[in-house]
């Protein structure tokens, strides 16, 4: 720009800074000015800097969820479509976050564990399982998590995650996020099966009282008062 000494001084004594969006670490400002050769001679030039640190401050984390799951009784439920992001990775990668995975009808399971260490559960096959790692890990690991609803069970039940980000990085506190996902278990009509004594020999014109025979059928479980015929 070019004016007078009392413009320039003006505008400069309002200019302002921002730093690109999520950045933080050293920045410099270079101001040079030129005389333009005014008055005489050649033209002079002077250059100065001012040093900016821009403070790290603890970015949230976001979840990715899917909608509501859904799966029929005895059979296991692939969850696709989960996953984390927190800005402050970008800068370090290696920083760990926390998860906590749980429901309440039955287990989970991980998309694998590879470098998660766990405080509670191991990964497979949990009701509940407190891990931590690195964003990368944790992504592969909760993406095509699996569920699988305790034996008999069928109705609703619910996936809950927790993340902390164990106050990585930059200013303010540590920042924690919950979500759920909702999944519906169908009921499906379980087999009947029969128990009976082998083959049985008897007189002619006797009677024999036959040892026992009995039935079985999972859904009495659900329904003990449910109507059955023979």
């Amino acid at each position: 720009m070019r004016g007078t000494a009392a413009q320039i001084n003006m505008a400069l004594a309002s200019l302002s800074y921002l730093a690109d969006t999520h950045f933080h670490g050293s920045d410099t400002l270079t101001v040079t000015i030129n005389d333009s050769g005014n008055s005489g001679g050649n033209a002079l030039a002077d250059t100065e800097t001012v040093a900016l640190t821009i403070a790290p401050v603890n970015d949230a984390i976001v979840w990715t969820m899917p909608g509501t799951q859904n799966v029929n009784e005895e059979a296991t439920l692939t969850i696709a479509g989960i996953s984390l992001d927190d800005r402050d990775i970008t800068v370090t990668p290696s920083m760990q976050l926390e998860v906590v995975a749980s429901v309440t009808k039955g287990t989970i399971s991980l998309n694998g564990t590879e470098g998660l260490t766990f405080t509670q559960g191991d990964g497979t096959g949990d009701a509940s399982m407190t891990f931590r790692g690195t964003l990368t890990q944790i992504n592969t690991a909760i993406n095509n998590m699996t569920y699988s609803a305790n034996g008999g069970y069928f109705g609703p039940d619910t996936l809950t995650l927790y993340v902390s980000d164990l106050g990585n990085t930059g200013a303010g506190d540590i920042l924690h996020d919950l979500r759920t996902v909702a999944i519906t278990v169908a009921h499906v009509n379980d087999p009947v099966a029969l128990t009976v004594p082998g083959a049985q020999t008897l007189a002619e014109d006797t009677q024999i009282t036959l040892p026992a025979i009995t039935l079985a059928d999972a859904d009495i479980a659900n329904d003990p008062h449910m109507l059955l015929e023979v």
